[in-house]
């Protein structure tokens, strides 16, 4: 599998920047919300638990900068991209749009718009989106395939498992398969979902138990997807030019 994206060679020689980018913003961030967390009070309504918070608002800020980031290649990129790889990117595109309207509730609470009527029934937190009104299909269905991502594409391919590379070698071009620099971010997803299990020990009225770890999944998963993209944005556009 040369040529392969995991086939990194070059990652010892990266910058000091560069794996701060890849290690120190992604625990800044989860380390920002836990401590807000503990702190408890206003400093935890304003950046977790208000429907405009801080994690709210960045999580989608970096989702949709990600979609912003694969755009830009699909107009800069040269040579043209092939067309299979058009549709992947295109995909991705359509993906983080979706990922940020459904976590922003498509503006509902910045810009106090009303939800329709069927919404305002079937949905149980009454928003204006779909991973509350159809979970399996909207909510339970993309964690899962976000989760095999993370796995299979982020950890064990980067680490040598070739498997998945020759199995969708006619699908997945290879210049999309992450390397070894969203390892790192792609493992503190799982140990964000660890958290939890590890609080529960606690007792029943311990702080952390007072959080959403869902949503603190979605901050990582939302930096590893812009990460991701520039990664995306250096194979395509820097390294041709």
């Amino acid at each position: 599998m040369a040529g392969v994206g995991s086939d990194v060679r070059y990652w010892r020689d990266r910058s000091f920047g560069f794996w701060f980018l890849h290690i120190g913003v992604p625990v800044a961030l989860l380390g920002a919300a836990l401590g807000a967390g503990y702190t408890g009070g206003d400093l935890k309504r304003i950046v977790l638990d208000s429907h405009t918070s801080l994690r709210e608002s960045v999580t989608g800020l970096l989702t949709l900068s990600a979609a912003a980031i694969v755009a830009l290649i699909l107009v800069r990129a040269a040579p043209p991209l092939e067309r299979q790889l058009k549709v992947w990117l295109v995909l991705f595109i359509a993906a983080m749009i979706f990922f940020a309207g459904e976590d922003l509730n498509w503006g509902q609470h910045y810009l106090g718009w009303t939800p329709p009527e069927y919404f305002l029934e079937n949905n149980h937190e009454n928003e204006g989106n779909l991973h509350n009104t159809w979970p399996l299909l909207f909510n339970r269905l993309p964690r899962g395939i976000m989760n095999a991502w993370l796995i299979v594409a982020c950890l064990l391919v980067p680490l040598g498992w070739r498997y998945p590379v020759r199995l969708l070698q006619g699908i997945v071009p290879p210049v999309l398969w992450p390397d070894r620099r969203l390892m790192f971010p792609a493992a503190l997803v799982f140990a964000t979902k660890g958290i939890r299990h590890l609080a529960s020990g606690g007792g029943s009225d311990h702080w952390l138990l007072a959080i959403r770890h869902s949503e603190l999944e979605e901050l990582i998963i939302a930096c590893v997807l812009v990460l991701y993209a520039s990664m995306l944005w250096e194979r395509l556009v820097r390294q041709r030019a």
